[in-house]
């Protein structure tokens, strides 16, 4: 994302020159760099060729209207958190509840207060930098999540709301269209069987006792694949200390505990015939003379030996 300048790059689009260039005088004496229009389509053909920080656009001007050239920018990627400050001489409430209809962030009745129009700038300018960074914070998370192959979660126990990010969704290969305690059910019952009690214990003494938890299971995707995953949650209380909502994350872990497996595999196992090998029978006979002994009983061992092989 552009870095914006300290001061801001603005577009001032109205059919009054008067208007124009008290405005520009203005806010150019404040620090702001201003670029003018006196239409609409100029003023889309500006934006198209040029990067602005804010736009002060008129309602009422021939040809294309401010609401229509709003609506317009705010279709196109760049001008979609693109703050816009509406100039109306229009006060009535009908004509103010369509501009911000049409996607203005603000307005500005006329005739114009220009100390108030500065700070109104300075203002919009601050929103914008702030959506901006909440835009890459928010941006930089998903990529993480992403490389990391986890996915987010929260379940609202007042309205059994289940919602969960992108990442969860495609971790999991469902759409997750459904809603409330349908949602969990239908997750619950994707867990690999052997796994589900524990799964459903951890989450009912986090809902009931605050107890967070960590716990790894399987579970069968939609296609048939089985996943392993790691899962982190815990419980959100209000004032009172009551328990409203659990959060989490769920983390594939499927090639860690393949890796794991093969390691432990090929401890065990000879690599060229995949037969077990002499730790394997050391382990094996360890826990055979065990139960031997504590039973007070015999075992034999039975040895086979083939020539010219180890």
């Amino acid at each position: 994302m552009r870095n914006i300048p300290a001061h801001g790059r603005l577009l001032i689009v109205d059919d009054d020159l008067m208007v124009r260039m008290l405005a520009s005088e203005s806010l150019r004496h404040a620090g702001f760099e201003v670029s003018e229009a006196d239409c609409g389509e100029q003023a889309l053909e500006m934006f198209e060729e040029q990067d602005f920080d804010l736009l002060l656009l008129d309602v009422m001007m021939p040809g294309i209207d401010g609401y229509t050239v709003c609506q317009r920018l705010r279709q196109h990627e760049r001008g979609k958190w693109l703050p816009i400050v509406m100039l109306t001489g229009l006060n009535d409430s009908d004509s103010i509840e369509q501009a911000y209809l049409s996607g203005a962030t603000d307005f500005i009745t006329k005739p114009i207060n220009w100390l108030l129009l500065t700070q109104r700038v300075r203002y919009g300018l601050r929103a914008s930098h702030a959506i901006a960074e909440v835009t890459r914070s928010q941006q930089s998370l998903a990529h993480a999540q992403r490389l990391a192959r986890m996915g987010s979660w929260e379940w609202s126990l007042s309205d059994a709301r289940f919602a969960c990010s992108d990442e969860l969704r495609q971790l999991f290969g469902s759409d997750w269209k459904l809603a409330g305690a349908a949602t969990v059910e239908l997750f619950l019952s994707m867990v690999r069987e052997s796994d589900r009690a524990a799964v459903n214990a951890a989450r009912q003494a986090l809902m009931i006792n605050g107890q967070p938890y960590q716990i790894s299971y399987g579970f069968c995707r939609p296609d048939g694949a089985l996943r392993e995953v790691f899962e982190q949650a815990e419980a959100v209380r209000d004032g009172s200390g009551r328990i409203v909502k659990i959060e989490g994350f769920t983390q594939d872990i499927s090639e860690r505990v393949e890796a794991q497996q093969r390691i432990e595999h090929l401890a065990l196992h000879d690599g060229l015939t995949g037969l077990a090998n002499r730790q394997f029978f050391a382990q094996l006979a360890e826990v055979e003379l065990e139960r031997a002994r504590r039973e007070k009983s015999l075992c034999a061992i039975l040895h086979l030996d083939i020539d010219h092989f180890k």
